[in-house]
């Protein structure tokens, strides 16, 4: 039934697999022995379009699978600083017209054009 309903496993960094559940199903699923958990899909936005290239990677990254193994991801936000050349706004034109905000600097700072 699940590999009918799986619709992308992962098996590089993790093992796992996601697919179409009812509740019902997910709860089920849950418990079975070896199951670490079930969660609904939760849907992320880019928040820059820069990180890529400011970080100097490249879409070519070779993998090592020794290096990916038994790996823990811990993320620590500490909000950003819009100065930095990740949040560059450089190369964009300027905000849509229909774009009603304000751009303020500072510490309370809201640019989100």
């Amino acid at each position: 039934m699940l590999q009918a309903l799986s619709k992308h496993s992962y098996k590089r960094s993790f093992n796992g697999f996601a697919a179409k559940l009812t509740n019902e199903e997910a709860k089920k699923l849950s418990s079975f022995k070896g199951v670490a958990s079930v969660f609904p899909r939760k849907v992320f936005h880019l928040h820059t379009t820069r990180s890529w290239d400011f970080l100097g990677n490249n879409q070519t990254v070779k993998r090592n699978a020794a290096a990916e193994s038994n790996v823990i991801v811990g993320v620590i936000d500490t909000g950003i600083c819009p100065e930095s050349d990740s949040f560059s706004d450089e190369g964009f034109g300027p905000p849509p017209q229909k774009w009603k905000g304000a751009c303020k600097v500072g510490q309370n700072f809201t640019c989100n054009k």
